[in-house]
């Protein structure tokens, strides 16, 4: 999720940083090395990754040598989702200094080559990033190395062997330059979240957008897709909106809310026509006070209601893990429940669809045997315990990341969001990210 945001004092820093390279003749170069960084740090806090990379390459060409601003820099561009630039740089600050300054920059080496496809490589990189956090068994590095290494042992056979599934990207209108995920199904359309620009200004020169996530529809025959338009009544100014769910009768439905902050939160409201009436918080029991609750999922499984959902939340097994609460009444949530540690990992688990059908919960992680990145797993249910996930294989599944998995069951499709290489992408100075996410019907 990125929010891009432009103010007047964002500009005036801008033509600061300028005038500091080549205006000031009285500023010096170390001043001007130092204002350069500061300047790139702040952008990093505030997510502007474009801008922070702008100001490192300039502190870069003042000296080149600095392994800080390399370090800085292949950080940039990993969080920028440039991972092949990315590995580049994270490869020359090993190089300079052996993991000695930033142990981590062999741990990132060998992540980004992994994105990339690099799976011998990456192996290679990985066994040494074991040695380096070897003293620190318990660790996250180490953890994260041992898994690493089956994963790549497991890719270098895996990536040979393909499904009998074909991928398509969507077509525009629904498919554009901006970014788009989580789709779901309402009768004869498709409602889905995309990233786009609120509004377009001039400000002291400065070309700025104001973007944020919101969901849309589109109407769907076939596979042919018209009228996109913003679903309404789930918009709120200042905020994301996204993540869709219906409720298994399609009376309620449920979407992500967060913050600039990205503190989300779920909501759900009333589906009338189209578009949602009387939106409400879920209450505490679903959204605990300082704590992420994302990307609802609304289903039934053996007559009962339940919500699957995304959160950080104590007992969580690490980072963001798939959590589930009885629904009765359509409006009483039971305690969540963690869905446990046969899906939940040390990495972010994320995207849950349950197939009624199938009896098989949808999920994406970066931790289990994989191609990199988020690929998509399944995991048979047995009596609300999901264990073993299975990898879906290529080409559902990529060396980037392959999320928002949804079964469309009355017409035997599939569909899924992906940032592979090959999709459509803006990349400049307005939109902060490199390969957003697609739309994939398979």
């Amino acid at each position: 999720m990125i929010l891009i945001k432009s103010t007047k004092k964002f500009t005036v820093k801008l033509l600061l940083g300028f005038l500091l390279l080549g205006l000031a003749p009285h500023s010096s170069t170390a001043q001007s090395f130092t204002q350069m960084m500061e300047f790139a740090d702040e952008k990093i806090v505030e997510g502007d990754y474009y801008y922070a990379l702008k100001y490192y390459q300039l502190a870069m060409n003042l000296d080149s040598n600095s392994v800080e601003v390399l370090w800085k820099f292949a950080e940039a561009q990993r969080k920028y989702k440039d991972y092949k630039k990315a590995e580049y740089y994270y490869g020359r600050v090993y190089a300079k200094e052996g993991g000695l300054i930033y142990p981590k920059s062999i741990f990132w080496l060998s992540t980004m080559e992994q994105y990339n496809g690099k799976y011998e490589s990456s192996l290679e990189h990985w066994k040494l990033t074991k040695k380096v956090f070897k003293k620190q068994k318990k660790g996250y590095e180490y953890k994260k190395s041992q898994q690493s290494i089956k994963s790549c042992l497991w890719a270098i056979k895996a990536v040979n062997d393909t499904t009998d599934y074909l991928t398509n990207p969507l077509p525009a209108p629904v498919n554009s330059k901006d970014a788009e995920l989580a789709p779901v199904i309402y009768d004869n359309q498709l409602w889905f979240t995309s990233l786009k620009a609120d509004s377009i200004n001039y400000n002291e020169e400065v070309l700025t957008k104001e973007y944020s996530l919101q969901i849309y529809t589109a109407d769907q025959e076939d596979s042919i897709f018209s009228n996109v338009g913003l679903l309404k009544g789930v918009k709120e100014k200042g905020s994301n909106g996204a993540n869709g769910s219906f409720s298994p009768d399609k009376k309620r439905f449920y979407f992500s809310r967060c913050n600039e902050n990205f503190e989300c939160k779920i909501y759900v409201g009333k589906v009338k026509d189209g578009r949602i009436t009387d939106v409400d918080s879920l209450g505490e029991i679903i959204n605990t006070p300082g704590v992420v609750s994302t990307m609802p999922h609304s289903t039934s499984i053996n007559g009962k209601e339940y919500l699957f959902f995304v959160s950080n939340r104590e007992k969580s097994v690490g980072g963001l893990d798939i959590w589930y609460s009885t629904v009765t009444a359509g409006n009483k949530y039971g305690k969540p429940r963690n869905v446990g540690r046969g899906v939940n990992s040390l990495d972010d688990d994320i995207s849950p669809f349950y197939d009624t059908i199938q009896q098989k919960l949808y999920f994406s992680s970066s931790w289990f045997e994989g191609f990199g990145g988020h690929d998509v797993f399944y995991a048979e249910n047995k009596e609300l315990r999901f264990m073993n996930p299975r990898n879906m294989g290529i080409p559902i599944n990529s060396s980037q990341n392959d999320t928002y998995f949804i079964v469309d069951q009355k017409n035997e499709r599939y569909y899924y969001s992906t940032n592979r290489e090959g999709v459509s992408y803006a990349k400049n100075q307005l939109v902060a990210t490199t390969f957003l996410p697609r739309i994939c019907l398979f």
